[in-house]
């Protein structure tokens, strides 16, 4: 069986380890290399072409947005964030609509279940992330559409409901964008992920829309 080459943007030593050592633990998944900022992950992309890059969104001068850009312009390939930012910034979701194919709470050590459990969660978008053409993660990124609308009659629904989990903020974010500033009918969104996320998400799309 072909392995996952994964190479992972971390800057701090000890969390470089100790997710290196835990994925390498699993059979389909293989560290090829590990980088300590945003700059050094993209000349080891560029080096080395994983099938998967794991950033993590806060780092000294070069940061995970950094690394994302650049990759996703150069040589474009899954990547996966891990985030502590605070609950109000909206930079990661500026990461996933610059082409980054999703993310998860950054593990924390302090907490052995949780950290497990958050290993577990970045195994199976690994292995979900390899199986993804990277050139369409690459043209993510849509303007909002405020051209006028106009509906005749009765439409024959109440309601519009979208579900997403993994990958799903910025491919909601795609499709609400398209719909007319004149939808006569409610929208609900189910997205799954970490809940301090919600309330910058919520926001980000009340500034990105017209509805």
């Amino acid at each position: 069986m072909t392995k996952i080459k994964t190479l992972l943007i971390e800057d701090s030593g000890l969390m470089r380890i100790m997710i290196s050592d835990a994925l390498r633990a699993d059979p389909e998944i293989e560290v090829i290399g590990t980088a300590n900022n945003g700059h050094e992950g993209v000349e080891k992309v560029r080096d080395m072409r994983p099938d998967v890059v794991i950033t993590d969104m806060l780092m000294p001068k070069y940061d995970g947005l950094y690394a994302v850009k650049n990759i996703m312009s150069k040589t474009p390939i899954p990547i996966i964030l891990l985030s502590s930012l605070d609950r109000a910034n909206s930079e990661v979701f500026d990461a996933l609509n610059a082409g980054a194919f999703d993310f998860i709470d950054k593990p924390q050590t302090k907490d052995a279940v949780e950290f497990k459990s958050a290993l577990r969660s970045l195994k199976e978008k690994i292995k979900i992330a390899s199986g993804m053409d990277a050139s369409v993660l690459g043209q993510k990124g849509s303007k909002s559409n405020h051209h006028e609308h106009t509906f005749d009659g009765i439409l024959s629904y109440q309601i519009l409901v979208i579900g997403a989990s993994t990958g799903g903020p910025s491919a909601i974010e795609a499709v609400v964008s398209k719909l007319p500033e004149n939808l006569a009918i409610p929208v609900v969104v189910i997205q799954h992920m970490p809940e301090r996320f919600l309330i910058s998400y919520a926001e980000r799309l009340r500034s990105l829309l017209p509805l």
